[in-house]
């Protein structure tokens, strides 16, 4: 199917092609990371942490996490062992640190002035 892990080892956590090889659970391991994320949002959002955050903390999560991830996926790493993918994640996870800094300056703002 579609964006295969890099071949392995048999063992508990892999998957077989269609040929039969024994391959990382790619796409398994990538709905799993995302159903952790979907619920730490819920206990953020209950909690009441780190309010108008939450999509900037998952966009940071999710390029350090496919950063990652993609040395196990099957996927062409032209650049030195990287991939477009990582290329991407990389300016993901910046943007969202970005992002994150800017909304955290104006809320520091918006206190100080709720405050006089």
């Amino acid at each position: 199917g579609c964006c295969p892990g890099v071949p392995c080892e048999l063992g508990a956590f892999t998957l077989h092609d269609a040929a039969g090889l024994a391959r990382w659970p790619a796409v398994p391991v990538e709905m799993i990371f995302n159903l952790l994320c979907f619920l730490s949002v819920l206990a953020l959002r209950r909690g009441k942490f780190l309010a108008g955050q939450h999509f900037h903390l998952y966009l940071i999560a999710y390029g350090l996490f496919r950063f990652g991830h993609e040395f196990l996926r099957a996927t062409p790493k032209p650049w030195g062992g990287v991939s477009g993918y990582q290329v991407i994640a990389f300016l993901l996870t910046i943007a969202g640190l970005l992002a994150f800094c800017i909304r955290s300056k104006q809320r520091g703002r918006m206190d100080e002035e709720f405050a006089e």
